[in-house]
C-alpha cells in the first residue's frame, strides 16, 4: 500500500507574488525521512525569504510584461528506499571511486606505497591520507570523471615542474632541494625562491599524495574491471536476461562479487520484464557460484 504524502506549500504574499513561479511546492512521503528532511528545508526556504532582502529567488522573478506568475514547481522528496538504484550502481567520479576501492571513513584513506621507489623488492608500505575541502586538487577532482582526473595530475604536475625550474633558473641552482644549501646565490633570488618554496613543497606533497592514490585506485580498477561495470550499467536496461546470466557466470568479470550483486539488483530493478521463479532461482544460483550474499534478493523481490 502507497504510503500518503505531505505537502509543503509556502504561502507567496502580494509583494513577493512575482516569485510564486521559482519557489516550489515540497512534496514528500508522510512519516519517513523524507518528511523529516522536507521539513526542515521548508522551515529554511520560509526563514530565507522572510528574512533576506536579496534572496535567492529575487533574481528569478519574471519581468513585469509577463502577465500571472507561472505554475509553479514541484519538488518532490522520497526516503532513500523508493529509489535504491543511486546506492547500487558503480560510478566513474574520483570521490566515488575512492569511497569504493579505498574504503575512505571520514575523509581518510589508507593505501600501498613503495617502501622504497628505488628498490621495488622491498615490498610496500601503508600510508594514511586524509582528504578535504583544503586540498586544491581534491576540491577541483572529487566530482570529475577518473580519465580526466588523471589528466589534470599529469598537468598539474608538468606546471610544478615548469615553477621548479624557473627558480632554479634565476638562482643557478640544479634543483629546489639544493637552494637552502647553495651559498652562491644571489640574496635578491634567494629572496624570492624561499618565498615560493613552502607553497611548491606543499603542492608538492599534494600531488605526490594524489598520485599515490589514483594508482591505487587504477590497480583497484583493473582487478575489479570497474570501468566494464560502470559501462555495462549505463545500458542496464537493455541487458537481455541471457546476457545478464552469462555476465554473472563468467568468472573472468573481476574478483569482487559484490560488485556482480550489485550490477544484478540495478539491472533487476530497471527492467521491465517479468521473471519467473526457475529464471530467478538460476540467477541466484549464479550469485551464490561466485560467492555472492544473496540475502538482499528477498527484499528486493517485494
Amino acid at each position: 500500500m502507497k504510503s500518503s504524502f505531505r505537502e509543503f506549500f509556502i504561502t507567496v504574499g502580494e509583494s513577493a507574488n512575482g516569485w510564486a513561479g521559482v519557489i516550489p511546492i515540497i512534496r514528500c512521503p508522510a512519516k519517513g525521512a523524507a518528511e523529516v528532511v522536507s521539513a526542515k528545508l521548508d522551515r529554511k526556504l520560509r526563514d530565507h525569504i522572510l528574512n533576506s532582502k536579496d534572496n535567492l529567488f529575487s533574481s528569478q522573478r519574471p519581468s513585469s510584461s509577463g502577465g500571472q506568475p507561472t505554475a509553479r514547481p514541484v519538488l518532490v522528496i522520497v526516503d532513500r528506499n523508493v529509489d535504491i538504484i543511486p546506492m547500487l550502481s558503480h560510478s566513474w567520479t574520483y570521490q566515488s571511486l575512492v569511497h569504493d576501492v579505498l574504503k575512505m571513513h571520514l575523509n581518510r584513506i589508507i593505501v600501498e606505497v613503495p617502501a622504497d621507489e628505488s628498490n621495488p623488492g622491498k615490498g610496500p608500505t601503508k600510508k594514511a591520507y586524509d582528504l578535504n575541502a583544503n586540498d586544491f586538487f581534491w576540491a577541483k577532482n572529487a566530482s570529475l570523471p577518473f580519465p580526466n582526473v588523471a589528466e589534470d595530475i599529469d598537468a598539474q604536475l608538468t606546471k610544478y615542474k615548469e615553477d621548479a625550474s624557473e627558480i632554479t633558473k634565476k638562482t643557478g641552482t640544479s634543483s629546489i632541494e639544493d637552494l637552502q644549501n647553495d651559498t652562491s646565490v644571489s640574496a635578491q633570488h634567494l629572496k624570492a625562491a624561499i618565498t615560493l618554496l613552502p607553497e611548491l613543497r606543499e603542492r608538492k606533497a599534494v600531488l605526490d599524495m594524489h598520485m599515490n592514490i589514483l594508482s591505487a585506485l587504477l590497480k583497484g580498477i583493473k582487478d575489479r574491471q570497474l570501468d566494464n561495470y560502470y559501462q555495462l550499467e549505463e545500458t542496464i536496461s537493455k541487458q537481455t536476461k541471457a546476457q545478464m546470466l552469462d555476465f554473472l557466470k563468467d568468472g573472468d568479470k573481476g574478483t569482487d562479487s559484490l560488485d556482480k550483486l550489485r550490477l544484478f539488483l540495478t539491472w533487476y530493478l530497471s527492467i521491465d520484464q517479468d521473471i519467473s521463479r526457475s529464471e530467478m532461482e538460476a540467477f541466484e544460483e549464479a550469485l551464490k557460484a561466485v560467492g555472492a550474499e544473496t540475502e538482499s534478493l528477498a527484499y528486493i523481490k517485494q
